[in-house]
């Protein structure tokens, strides 16, 4: 998983951004007087607009952290570790001759019996 991080400007620093965008500040200016990209004041802007309702192209912030803790959490549950070493399921091998070719309907089969009888 990709690492986390620290949110490069303050939430009160662009909420104060955002606030004089809508006062009638252009973008450009405020980019130049705060040297931030104009993107960066539009996509802060986006933002601050779905989360009023103002718009509904996009997920509110409180959606985006939903979905980030669902994605989390489907993540956890697939890669279930084996209680003993900590390795994933699938590392282990069916039998002593997982180098040869097999059925691959069998070994699917056989995986899916160790995630319902390991839990």
């Amino acid at each position: 998983m990709a690492k986390k991080h620290p949110r490069a400007y303050p939430l009160e620093f662009r909420a104060k951004v955002v606030e004089l965008a809508r006062a009638g500040r252009r973008p450009e200016d405020l980019a130049a007087e705060f040297e931030l990209s104009n993107q960066t004041i539009r996509n802060w802007i986006r933002q601050a607009d779905l989360d009023a309702g103002k718009r509904t192209d996009g997920l509110t912030s409180e959606e985006r952290t939903e979905l980030f803790m669902l994605r989390k959490k489907v993540k956890q549950l697939t890669i279930r570790r084996r209680p003993s070493s900590g390795k994933p399921l699938h590392d282990f091998p069916i039998s002593n001759y997982s180098r040869k070719p097999c059925n691959f309907t069998l070994v699917i089969s056989a995986r899916v019996f160790l995630l319902f009888v390991m839990g």
